[in-house]
């Protein structure tokens, strides 16, 4: 009696995410994360992502990358991250910031 051997199942090739078009035009995305990327951080950027999260709100992430001696890998993380509203070609900027330590009650 010979027993079936199963299939093996087919493998999926993964496919990279690709970036929508934001409603935030690229010029005035780039003038508002000059203001607030430092200039050390600014040489590591990998990837600034904006996505649409309600109505004329976005979040901007900023990816930085770094390669350190004795590591295979690069470390790769957000860096920044900003809750932004764009109206009328402007982007004002409505993250909440941490308080500073003196303030805090806990």
């Amino acid at each position: 009696m010979m027993t079936k051997k199963p299939k093996p199942k087919p493998i999926k090739k993964k496919t990279i995410r690709k970036l929508k078009d934001s409603g935030i035009p690229k010029n005035v995305l780039n003038k508002f994360l000059a203001k607030k990327i430092s200039k050390e951080d600014n040489k590591k950027v990998t990837l600034e992502e904006c996505s649409l999260v309600g109505h004329d709100r976005y979040r901007i992430d900023v990816w930085l990358k770094e390669h350190n001696e004795g590591f295979y890998c690069p470390s790769i993380w957000i860096g920044y991250s900003y809750y932004v509203h764009y109206e009328d070609g402007k982007i004002i900027d409505k993250t909440i910031y941490p308080k500073p330590k003196k303030d805090k009650i806990f």
